[in-house]
């Protein structure tokens, strides 16, 4: 691939790989489909291409658990942020067990 302005250094080339999402989900404008990534690589020109689709695999799993990671923390921060029960005074107490 070339790309005007964009020349890949020697001895390098560009591809352009595509990610599609394994599952539909939910777009802007409330539209269900894949999702799509375009991502352009510069490798060596000897190496082969299904190297640069497998390197690109383990990045896009590494972002994928970050943003299930992202999911949790925002999950367990609103959880904390649930005022607990406050004991009215002269009263036994409350037991969360």
């Amino acid at each position: 691939m070339v790309l005007p302005g964009q020349e890949p250094a020697d001895g390098f080339a560009h591809h352009l790989l595509i990610r599609r999402s394994t599952r539909k989900k939910q777009l802007a404008g409330g539209r269900v489909d894949f999702e799509y990534a375009y991502f352009l690589v510069h490798h060596r020109r000897d190496a082969a291409l299904p190297e640069a689709v497998c390197r690109a695999g383990v990045c896009w799993k590494i972002e994928e658990n970050n943003e299930q990671a992202k999911q949790i923390k925002y999950t367990n921060d609103a959880l904390l942020s649930i005022p607990l029960p406050v004991p009215h005074p002269g009263s036994q107490g409350v037991s969360l067990s």
